[in-house]
């Protein structure tokens, strides 16, 4: 493939799950996962986790087209978790943290992290399509969303006053099919 788009296998048999403690791509290089190269979801009728948010679960609106960037993690950031751009990125730049501030625009938000990523750490961050996502109780699904980090727990997600501030939308209620997530689209790009 040209450009900046490669397949998740040349990354070394890899998925975007994957984490780093060395910078293994160039800070802000972006990657499309393509549909056909999400993971499988049951191998031998096993359920295969297809979200590094769980490893044994089955997300099943994980679908389409997706857009991750290559980050470092400035603060610890946990699997689901909105980030926004660190304060310090112009010390280090595509450096992010759990996003905690309500309604925060969206300008200042990074993606959303699918795996834990450790503090000082590099990996992938998902800037559009579909992701698991930590969501805040009420979300239903069908609305919108926006960053609920000072309400809510760090890094997470609910329903938007506004559609102009929204970042996405929900594919499922919270806790639908893991507890204190939602399945969402999300368009940071």
């Amino acid at each position: 493939m040209a450009g900046n788009q490669f397949k998740t296998d040349e990354l070394g048999g890899l998925t975007f799950s994957a984490t780093y403690t060395t910078e293994q791509y160039p800070l802000g290089t972006v990657a499309y996962q393509h549909p056909d190269d999400l993971p499988a979801v049951t191998i031998n009728g096993t359920v295969v986790g297809n979200s590094g948010v769980s490893s044994t679960t089955n997300f099943a609106s994980l679908s389409g087209t997706r857009r991750w960037i290559f980050v470092r993690a400035a603060e610890a950031v946990a699997a689901g978790a909105l980030c926004e751009w660190d304060s310090n990125t112009y010390t280090t730049p595509f450096s992010v943290e759990p996003c905690d501030e309500d309604a925060k625009d969206r300008y200042l938000l990074a993606g959303v992290a699918d795996n834990a990523i450790a503090e000082a750490s590099y990996g992938w961050i998902l800037q559009q399509g579909t992701c698991v996502i930590l969501a805040s109780a009420g979300l239903a699904i069908g609305e919108a969303i926006d960053s609920d980090g000072s309400s809510g727990t760090e890094g997470s997600v609910d329903t938007t006053a506004g559609v102009a501030g929204s970042i996405g939308h929900a594919l499922e209620a919270v806790s639908g099919t893991l507890t204190n997530y939602a399945q969402c689209y999300i368009d940071l790009a």
